[in-house]
């Protein structure tokens, strides 16, 4: 498999997943939210497809194996000392 190389907004793939799911799992009578670093850099350079399949991923398990109360979608910058909002 390639990676692609390229630079992209992460605020946009973030949401493009959350867009797939947030209406399912709300249907599904679980509360959503997504919570976001004030640290994460808008500009970052990888594979936004491959990115987006893996939270696309994570999300549809999370709706899949949780039956009831809430998911969090926390998207975390890895360096110390960053509060998430």
């Amino acid at each position: 498999m390639e990676l692609e190389k390229k630079s992209f907004y992460l605020p946009e793939v973030i949401q493009s997943a959350v867009s797939m799911f947030q209406k399912e799992i709300e249907q599904k009578g679980l509360s959503f939210s997504l919570k976001t670093d004030d640290s994460l850099p808008e500009l970052v350079w990888g594979d936004p497809t491959r990115l987006l399949q893996i939270l696309a991923n994570l999300l549809s398990n999370a709706k899949k194996f949780t039956n009831n109360g809430s998911i969090i979608f926390a998207v975390k910058n890895l360096s110390p000392g960053t509060p998430m909002r």
